[in-house]
């Protein structure tokens, strides 16, 4: 049957937010259409950002709804704070035969939401954030949980006992490919859960390699300030603005640092890396190890930085060395490369549920 899928969430999304989950969603927002499939997208706004604030102004001056619609994407994404009071209208206005509520900090009040107004859910997991839900993974015959890794899937059932279905990331190689120049480190989203405090030993440790800092989710103010406090020290790093267009990041890297000291659920920046044939150093915290595979070297987060320090130096000094990882990069992204798939397997999911 023709599905009408909606993907659900309480985080802001592109333009005011450009994290893995989001990208994913993108992804599958261009990729389901082709397959017949209807969709749209559901989002906070970012806190104080222009959206919001427009949206709360015509609210007082027109007396207009809180639910904000544009098309800026190609698809219709609804924006309003706590989405989940936007079940009803939704279902009347885009009338979803399943919705996707993703990992975020109202993810099980949000699914419920839909779930009371006879809408299945697809509870698509991103993070093992348990703890952040707004409350506990349930079982329940209009529900199937997806997941990105069998790290993720696991940690599901270790926790919950609910089985889950594993599908594979949407990577669109054409918005990643380059020829890269291979000139510096590469560390997306310099955050302190992210390894940020590894990232900056390593320049300190070798002045002789530029690194490249490059935000992902908005930097606050002050976060920017005290980064750039501690990089006054550091000549060979450079704070970067985020893009939309990752290749332009891309072309620059010879590697990307993944060093995170949190549980990663997959670790999307080292597939789209490796789709150019560029190897990863990270830690084996999470998914990671799934994620990088042979493409790479992997430190625990927890070890000493000469550990850190020699996975680097044989990256980076020893050519051989680099020429097997990035190669071997190269091989792991191919086997990943199937967004059709990943589209395919949710429609698959859809199905099912449409059926119950």
């Amino acid at each position: 049957m023709p599905h009408r899928l909606l993907f659900a969430s309480t985080d802001p999304y592109i333009p005011e937010a450009y994290g893995g989950c989001e990208i994913n969603t993108d992804a599958l927002c261009g990729l389901l259409p082709r397959q017949g499939v209807e969709v749209a997208v559901l989002a906070d706004f970012a806190s104080g950002r222009w959206r919001g604030r427009r949206q709360a102004l015509r609210r007082v001056l027109l007396g207009r709804g809180p639910i904000a619609r544009d098309r800026l994407l190609g698809y219709p994404v609804y924006r309003r704070p706590r989405p989940w009071n936007a079940a009803a209208t939704l279902v009347e206005q885009f009338r979803p035969t399943v919705v996707v509520a993703q990992s975020c900090g109202g993810l099980i009040r949000l699914a419920r939401a839909f779930l009371a107004q006879g809408v299945p859910a697809i509870i698509y997991l991103h993070n093992i954030d348990f703890d952040h839900y707004g409350g506990d993974c349930f079982a329940d015959p209009k529900v199937r949980y997806l997941v990105p890794s069998t790290f993720v899937g696991r940690r599901l059932h270790e926790r919950f006992g609910l089985p889950s279905d594993v599908v594979p990331l949407a990577f669109l190689a054409e918005k990643y490919r380059v020829e890269s120049r291979r000139e510096v480190v590469t560390l997306v989203n310099p955050r302190p859960h992210k390894g940020v405090d590894i990232a900056l030993h390593l320049a300190r440790a070798r002045p002789d390699i530029p690194f490249e800092l490059v935000e992902s989710w908005p930097l606050e103010r002050a976060e920017v300030g005290a980064l750039r406090a501690q990089l006054a020290t550091c000549s060979n790093v450079r704070l970067v603005g985020r893009s939309l267009d990752m290749r332009t990041v891309y072309q620059r890297s010879k590697l990307v640092l993944v060093p995170s000291r949190c549980e990663e659920a997959w670790g999307r920046i080292v597939t789209e890396a490796q789709i150019s044939g560029i190897p990863a150093l990270a830690s084996s915290a999470g998914a990671l190890p799934e994620a990088v595979g042979a493409g790479g070297i992997l430190v625990d987060p927890r070890a000493p930085s000469d550990a850190w320090e020699a996975a680097l130096a044989r990256l980076w000094d020893d050519p051989s060395d680099y020429a097997r990882f990035a190669e071997a990069a190269r091989r792991e992204a191919a086997e990943r490369l199937q967004p059709q798939l990943a589209a395919g397997r949710l429609i698959a999911i859809a199905d099912g549920l449409a059926a119950v």
